[in-house]
Protein backbone atom coordinates (compact mmCIF):
# COMPACT_ATOMS: atom_id res chain seq x y z
CA UNK A 1 0.00 0.00 0.00
CA UNK A 2 2.83 2.30 1.05
CA UNK A 3 4.28 2.06 -2.38
CA UNK A 4 1.20 2.24 -4.17
CA UNK A 5 0.22 5.53 -2.03
CA UNK A 6 3.84 6.80 -3.48
CA UNK A 7 3.51 6.01 -6.93
CA UNK A 8 0.37 7.65 -7.07
CA UNK A 9 2.19 11.09 -5.43
CA UNK A 10 4.32 10.59 -7.82
CA UNK A 11 2.67 9.79 -10.85
CA UNK A 12 1.24 13.50 -11.80
CA UNK A 13 4.56 14.83 -12.09
CA UNK A 14 6.18 12.08 -14.16
CA UNK A 15 5.35 14.06 -17.35
CA UNK A 16 6.95 17.31 -16.12
CA UNK A 17 9.95 15.27 -15.16
CA UNK A 18 10.10 13.35 -18.36
CA UNK A 19 10.27 16.84 -20.38
CA UNK A 20 12.96 18.12 -18.03
CA UNK A 21 15.12 15.12 -18.82
CA UNK A 22 14.46 15.16 -22.68
CA UNK A 23 15.29 18.93 -22.54
CA UNK A 24 18.46 18.21 -21.02
CA UNK A 25 19.53 16.06 -22.91
CA UNK A 26 18.86 17.77 -26.12
CA UNK A 27 21.44 20.21 -24.12
CA UNK A 28 24.21 17.47 -23.86
CA UNK A 29 23.86 16.15 -27.50
CA UNK A 30 23.67 20.29 -28.80
CA UNK A 31 27.30 21.16 -30.03
CA UNK A 32 26.09 25.00 -28.94
CA UNK A 33 25.56 24.01 -25.48
CA UNK A 34 29.11 22.94 -25.05
CA UNK A 35 30.41 26.04 -27.09
CA UNK A 36 28.44 28.35 -24.54
CA UNK A 37 30.09 26.05 -21.79
CA UNK A 38 33.30 26.36 -23.13
CA UNK A 39 32.86 30.35 -23.74
CA UNK A 40 31.83 30.96 -20.05
CA UNK A 41 35.00 28.40 -19.49
CA UNK A 42 37.34 30.97 -21.37
CA UNK A 43 35.82 33.95 -20.44
CA UNK A 44 36.02 32.87 -16.51
CA UNK A 45 39.65 32.42 -17.04
CA UNK A 46 40.86 35.81 -19.37
CA UNK A 47 38.81 37.64 -16.35
CA UNK A 48 40.75 36.38 -13.85
CA UNK A 49 44.51 36.93 -15.72
CA UNK A 50 43.30 40.30 -16.86
CA UNK A 51 42.22 41.58 -13.86
CA UNK A 52 45.38 40.27 -12.35
CA UNK A 53 47.50 41.95 -14.47
CA UNK A 54 45.72 45.43 -13.98
CA UNK A 55 45.43 44.96 -9.92
CA UNK A 56 49.73 44.31 -10.46
CA UNK A 57 50.37 47.14 -12.75
CA UNK A 58 47.91 50.06 -11.83
CA UNK A 59 49.39 51.56 -9.08
CA UNK A 60 45.92 52.94 -7.69
CA UNK A 61 45.33 49.44 -7.46
CA UNK A 62 48.37 47.75 -6.34
CA UNK A 63 49.33 49.69 -3.26
CA UNK A 64 46.90 50.86 -0.36
CA UNK A 65 47.15 54.67 0.49
CA UNK A 66 48.49 55.36 3.77
CA UNK A 67 49.02 59.43 3.55
CA UNK A 68 48.75 62.57 1.12
CA UNK A 69 46.25 64.20 -1.22
CA UNK A 70 42.69 62.98 -2.50
CA UNK A 71 43.78 60.25 0.53
CA UNK A 72 39.69 59.24 0.60
CA UNK A 73 39.46 58.83 -3.17
CA UNK A 74 42.41 57.04 -3.76
CA UNK A 75 41.36 54.57 -0.35
CA UNK A 76 37.76 54.50 -2.79
CA UNK A 77 39.84 53.13 -5.79
CA UNK A 78 42.27 50.60 -3.43
CA UNK A 79 38.98 49.18 -2.33
CA UNK A 80 37.51 48.71 -5.73
CA UNK A 81 40.23 46.38 -6.24
CA UNK A 82 37.87 43.52 -5.37
CA UNK A 83 35.63 44.56 -8.07
CA UNK A 84 38.35 43.89 -11.09
CA UNK A 85 37.61 40.53 -11.74
CA UNK A 86 33.70 40.19 -11.37
CA UNK A 87 33.63 43.42 -13.74
CA UNK A 88 36.10 42.03 -16.34
CA UNK A 89 34.24 38.59 -16.14
CA UNK A 90 31.36 40.46 -17.24
CA UNK A 91 32.88 42.37 -20.04
CA UNK A 92 34.54 38.91 -21.18
CA UNK A 93 30.78 37.13 -21.46
CA UNK A 94 29.50 39.95 -23.21
CA UNK A 95 32.23 39.50 -25.70
CA UNK A 96 31.34 35.84 -25.92
CA UNK A 97 27.66 36.30 -26.30
CA UNK A 98 28.36 38.66 -29.31
CA UNK A 99 30.82 36.26 -30.77
CA UNK A 100 28.16 33.34 -30.00
CA UNK A 101 25.25 35.14 -31.82
CA UNK A 102 27.21 35.69 -34.68
CA UNK A 103 28.45 32.10 -35.00
CA UNK A 104 25.95 30.13 -34.30
CA UNK A 105 22.76 32.49 -33.10
CA UNK A 106 22.43 31.25 -29.73
CA UNK A 107 24.04 32.63 -26.04
CA UNK A 108 21.64 31.86 -23.21
CA UNK A 109 23.57 30.10 -21.39
CA UNK A 110 26.85 32.99 -21.31
CA UNK A 111 23.71 35.56 -20.80
CA UNK A 112 22.70 34.08 -17.50
CA UNK A 113 26.40 33.45 -16.69
CA UNK A 114 26.54 37.25 -17.23
CA UNK A 115 23.91 37.97 -15.16
CA UNK A 116 25.18 36.03 -12.45
CA UNK A 117 28.33 37.65 -12.80
CA UNK A 118 26.98 41.17 -12.23
CA UNK A 119 24.67 40.03 -9.16
CA UNK A 120 28.24 38.77 -8.32
CA UNK A 121 30.16 41.57 -8.59
CA UNK A 122 26.42 44.05 -6.86
CA UNK A 123 27.47 41.33 -3.59
CA UNK A 124 31.18 42.74 -3.89
CA UNK A 125 30.39 46.18 -3.92
CA UNK A 126 28.01 46.28 -1.45
CA UNK A 127 30.32 43.85 1.16
CA UNK A 128 33.52 46.31 -0.15
CA UNK A 129 31.93 49.64 0.58
CA UNK A 130 28.89 49.47 2.88
CA UNK A 131 31.23 48.85 6.33
CA UNK A 132 28.46 48.03 8.72
CA UNK A 133 27.40 44.22 8.80
CA UNK A 134 23.53 45.20 9.65
CA UNK A 135 23.11 47.35 6.75
CA UNK A 136 25.02 44.89 4.41
CA UNK A 137 22.57 42.20 5.36
CA UNK A 138 19.58 44.75 5.02
CA UNK A 139 20.74 45.81 1.48
CA UNK A 140 21.80 42.30 0.47
CA UNK A 141 18.10 40.88 1.41
CA UNK A 142 17.01 43.90 -0.75
CA UNK A 143 19.06 43.84 -3.91
CA UNK A 144 20.39 40.39 -4.70
CA UNK A 145 17.00 38.27 -4.44
CA UNK A 146 15.40 40.98 -6.97
CA UNK A 147 18.97 41.09 -9.82
CA UNK A 148 18.33 37.19 -9.51
CA UNK A 149 14.63 37.26 -10.65
CA UNK A 150 15.82 39.81 -13.57
CA UNK A 151 18.73 37.29 -14.38
CA UNK A 152 16.05 34.38 -14.91
CA UNK A 153 13.38 36.82 -15.97
CA UNK A 154 10.61 35.94 -13.55
CA UNK A 155 10.81 39.55 -11.50
CA UNK A 156 8.30 41.49 -13.58
CA UNK A 157 6.19 38.22 -13.14
CA UNK A 158 6.99 37.97 -9.09
CA UNK A 159 6.10 41.35 -8.68
CA UNK A 160 2.74 40.97 -10.19
CA UNK A 161 1.88 38.52 -8.32
CA UNK A 162 2.88 40.20 -4.97
CA UNK A 163 0.98 43.04 -6.16
CA UNK A 164 -2.32 41.51 -7.55
CA UNK A 165 -2.65 37.92 -6.18
CA UNK A 166 -1.59 38.37 -2.81
CA UNK A 167 -3.61 40.40 -1.12
CA UNK A 168 -4.81 40.43 2.40
CA UNK A 169 -8.51 42.27 2.50
CA UNK A 170 -9.16 43.36 6.02
CA UNK A 171 -12.62 45.08 5.40
CA UNK A 172 -12.03 48.01 3.05
CA UNK A 173 -8.71 48.09 3.52
CA UNK A 174 -6.52 45.91 0.62
CA UNK A 175 -2.61 45.47 1.29
CA UNK A 176 -0.85 43.34 -0.92
CA UNK A 177 2.33 41.32 -0.25
CA UNK A 178 4.75 43.49 -1.96
CA UNK A 179 3.08 46.80 -0.08
CA UNK A 180 3.92 44.76 3.24
CA UNK A 181 7.15 43.49 1.88
CA UNK A 182 8.27 47.18 1.04
CA UNK A 183 7.07 48.50 4.28
CA UNK A 184 9.55 45.81 6.18
CA UNK A 185 12.36 46.24 4.40
CA UNK A 186 11.91 50.35 3.42
CA UNK A 187 10.94 50.49 7.03
CA UNK A 188 14.15 48.51 8.83
CA UNK A 189 16.19 51.11 6.36
CA UNK A 190 14.75 54.27 7.46
CA UNK A 191 14.79 52.95 11.04
CA UNK A 192 18.42 51.97 11.41
CA UNK A 193 19.07 55.71 9.15
CA UNK A 194 17.26 57.20 12.19
CA UNK A 195 18.96 55.35 14.50
CA UNK A 196 22.39 56.38 13.66
CA UNK A 197 21.28 60.06 12.24
CA UNK A 198 19.91 60.62 16.11
CA UNK A 199 22.94 58.54 17.90
CA UNK A 200 24.99 61.10 15.92
CA UNK A 201 22.93 64.20 16.57
CA UNK A 202 22.60 63.44 20.40
CA UNK A 203 26.26 63.50 20.27
CA UNK A 204 26.78 66.62 18.62
CA UNK A 205 24.55 68.64 20.82
CA UNK A 206 25.98 67.21 23.89
CA UNK A 207 29.28 68.10 22.62
CA UNK A 208 28.20 72.15 22.76
CA UNK A 209 29.60 73.99 25.80
CA UNK A 210 27.61 76.89 25.19
CA UNK A 211 24.49 75.42 25.75
CA UNK A 212 23.32 74.75 29.93
CA UNK A 213 22.04 71.47 30.55
CA UNK A 214 18.65 72.23 30.13
CA UNK A 215 19.35 74.13 26.92
CA UNK A 216 20.90 70.69 25.46
CA UNK A 217 17.92 68.24 27.20
CA UNK A 218 15.45 70.67 25.09
CA UNK A 219 17.45 70.67 21.74
CA UNK A 220 17.50 67.14 22.08
CA UNK A 221 14.32 66.56 22.30
CA UNK A 222 13.27 68.73 19.72
CA UNK A 223 15.84 67.09 17.46
CA UNK A 224 14.09 63.92 18.05
CA UNK A 225 10.43 64.71 17.11
CA UNK A 226 11.90 66.51 14.07
CA UNK A 227 14.02 63.09 12.98
CA UNK A 228 10.68 61.04 13.66
CA UNK A 229 8.42 63.28 11.65
CA UNK A 230 11.16 63.60 8.77
CA UNK A 231 11.67 59.99 8.44
CA UNK A 232 7.71 58.76 9.15
CA UNK A 233 7.01 61.03 6.19
CA UNK A 234 10.03 59.99 4.19
CA UNK A 235 8.69 56.00 5.14
CA UNK A 236 5.23 56.79 3.82
CA UNK A 237 6.27 58.35 0.80
CA UNK A 238 8.01 55.53 -0.02
CA UNK A 239 5.41 53.10 0.52
CA UNK A 240 3.19 55.43 -1.90
CA UNK A 241 0.72 56.83 0.35
CA UNK A 242 -0.40 60.21 -1.16
CA UNK A 243 -0.03 62.75 1.80
CA UNK A 244 -2.19 65.49 0.32
CA UNK A 245 -4.92 63.45 0.37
Amino acid sequence: EGTNAMLELIEPYKGQALEIWQTVYAWLLSPTFWAQIAGVVVAWFVAKIVAGQLRKRIPLLSTEPKEGKLLFLREMLYKARGLVQPLVLVAALAIVIAILDAVTGSSWLVKIAQGLALVLSLKTAIELFIPLVGLQKIVKLVVLPSELMMVFGVFDAFTAFLENDAVLQLGNIRLSALFLIKGAIFGAIIFWIGRQSNTAGQTAIHKQETLDLGMKSLISKLFQILLFIVMGIIFLQVLGVDLTA
